[in-house]
């Protein structure tokens, strides 16, 4: 019996053009969170966004993302706040 290969993901990737992303107004707008809260499983990252007024918080938005994402996240946020970073201080020279 002959065994069948199945392509790996470096393989099946497509070429890579922006995408184009689709929003109602009222997502567009967005939320406001002065909480986030990180849980795990084995396959998955929860992040909850709350909104904190006094001792009650609100969920105002729940993201679930595989381990491979997360990892993509967190290297998108350490670049983009090195890049904040970098400008603050540039601007703060002048």
């Amino acid at each position: 019996m002959e065994k069948k290969q199945f392509p790996n993901d470096s393989e099946m990737k497509q070429p890579e053009r922006p995408l184009g992303i689709i929003m109602n107004p009222e997502t567009q707008k967005g939320v406001y969170s002065n909480v986030a809260i990180i849980h795990h499983t084995e396959n998955e990252f929860i992040i909850d966004f709350l909104m904190r007024l006094g001792y009650e918080g609100q969920l105002v938005s729940r993201v679930i993302l595989s381990p491979d994402h997360m990892t993509a996240l967190l290297k998108a946020i350490s670049d983009n706040i090195e890049k904040f970073n970098a400008k603050k201080n540039e601007k703060n020279k002048k």
